[in-house]
């Protein structure tokens, strides 16, 4: 089971690293970094 939790975890820092590189184009680093927080924040809770 611990290792379908660490392919998860992979799987999703790749999506992560595409969606940072899709916003980059439009957005500043400020933002990217709030909008990441908060988002982990929400997940947290």
């Amino acid at each position: 089971m611990q290792s379908l939790w660490m392919l998860l975890a992979s799987l999703l820092f790749a999506c992560m690293g595409v969606c940072v590189k899709l916003a980059a184009a439009s957005h500043s680093a400020e933002e990217i970094v709030f909008y990441r927080s908060v988002l982990s924040l929400i997940a947290m809770f």
